[in-house]
């Protein structure tokens, strides 16, 4: 009995390990690895280590200023090739491998660029009729994908693109491989970085009567010593195994390819057929799993983050109410120095104004003063003029007389009026004048304070 339950385990673990046969179709059982093999209607390039130089490239355009070197096509300032053929309708999957020979240096110089096109109608190369798989560094280092229908020029900016991811093409020296495969049938339209996932839709659907050709160009810097190499260009009527599973995600333990997928939920009544692998891949279960992982990580993550936004806000608010308790009491301190101000000032001047009251009473007392004692110096020099006319008058009759030979007895008294009044009179004079001088001269100081 321990025997066959062990059986049926094994035959369990076994059936859940090896894949579903029945559900392969016809056409991955058969695949055709390269199924252009004419040289003149490939969309392949061919191998090109073991052609000589690039004339013998037959079924692509190429521009002078593309340069072929040891199996490799360089692409420098604004080389361009496009391809003579044009892309099936129905299927294909493209292989470009490519490298830069770019360092970190040329970080700055944002529009150097690979960019890799399936167009009908190209009227420059931001304005065309198709797809355009950009790789440069403007924004982010990495792929940028845009659709066009020919009638808008696009800035090549991420927020123009359906789709992107980032990866450091400048800083390794080892090629990289994009691919892009699309089937109309199953509404498959896939791109990968070296067999990682970078973008998957099923919305897009190329019409039929389109004409796609395959184009690599590239814009580089004068001042730039970076180039971009073209090291294989495959092509595929169908879809081969490495575009139906990702191969990969991590590399060392990092991520090697950051990927974008949108998922479009597709409504009752569309036409599009879903894909015919049913079958998950080991590397699809995986990933699923790490994203179910780190949603409860990022739910966990955002919880702590909204406990701790809570508690910021609550110690925001609290500040806030401190502040506005502080404007408050520096506004009533504000109005009570202006009140005290206010009062102050008043006094001052009212006290200003009772000592220029002051002032201008003793001012005018000492001019009403000033003024009787101007009259009474008037007087005083009046009398001295009298005096000293008299004086004159009496020195005239005594010269008349001394001609005369009249003698004329003098006063004596006379005489002693003249030395001992007279001129006591006149010093005094003086003095009240120099005193009146220099009372006038305070008054007008005075006045001016």
């Amino acid at each position: 009995m321990k025997f066959l339950i062990l059986l049926l385990q094994l035959i369990s673990i076994t059936l859940a390990i090896v894949p579903n046969v029945n559900h392969i179709p016809e056409n991955k059982k058969e695949q055709n690895p390269l199924k252009f093999e004419s040289t003149e209607k490939s969309l392949s390039l061919p191998n090109l280590l073991t052609i000589d130089s690039k004339s013998q490239i037959s079924n692509y355009d190429l521009s002078k200023t593309i340069n072929y070197d040891n199996g490799r096509l360089l692409l420098d300032k604004n080389g361009v090739m496009w391809s003579k053929n044009t892309l099936p309708q129905d299927e294909f999957t493209i292989e470009v491998d490519f490298r830069s020979t770019g360092r970190i240096e040329d970080l700055q110089f944002l529009e150097n660029q690979l960019s890799i096109i399936l167009a009908e109608n190209i009227q420059s190369f931001d304005k065309f009729d198709g797809f355009k798989f950009l790789i440069n560094n403007q924004e982010q280092e990495g792929l940028k994908i845009f659709n066009n229908d020919g009638s808008k020029t696009l800035n090549n900016l991420i927020d123009e693109s359906i789709g992107d991811c980032k990866f450091r093409y400048l800083e390794s020296n080892v090629p990289f491989t994009i691919r892009i495969s699309y089937k109309r049938s199953e509404s498959w339209f896939k791109v990968q970085i070296d067999n990682n996932l970078c973008f998957k839709t099923n919305r897009i659907q190329i019409p039929n009567n389109s004409k796609l050709r395959l184009g690599v160009f590239s814009i580089i810097n004068r001042s730039s010593i970076e180039e971009f190499e073209i090291l294989n260009v495959k092509v595929w009527d169908h879809l081969i195994e490495d575009a139906i599973d990702d191969h990969g995600l991590m590399n060392d333990g990092e991520v090697k390819v950051e990927f974008k997928t949108i998922v479009v939920e597709e409504s009752q009544a569309t036409d599009a057929i879903k894909p015919e692998y049913k079958r998950e891949s080991l590397m699809e279960k995986a990933q699923k799993q790490r994203q179910e992982s780190m949603q409860v990580q990022d739910f966990n993550v955002l919880k702590k983050l909204q406990d701790l936004e809570y508690q910021q806000n609550e110690k925001i608010d609290k500040l806030i109410q401190i502040q506005n308790e502080l404007n408050s009491n520096l506004q009533n301190q504000k109005k009570e120095l202006q009140q005290l101000f206010t009062t102050q000032y008043a006094e001052i001047l009212s006290s200003i104004s009772t000592l220029n009251q002051k002032l201008i009473g003793e001012v005018r007392e000492q001019h009403f003063g000033m003024e009787e004692l101007s009259k009474k110096v008037d007087l005083l020099m009046n009398n001295h003029k009298e005096i000293a006319y008299q004086y004159e008058k009496n020195q005239i009759q005594q010269q008349q007389q001394q001609q005369q030979h009249i003698q004329v007895p003098t006063s004596s008294v006379f005489d002693s009026l003249i030395k001992w009044i007279l001129v006591p009179l006149l010093i005094i004079l003086i003095i009240l004048v120099i005193f009146v001088y220099r009372l006038r001269h305070d008054i007008k100081h005075s006045k001016l304070l």
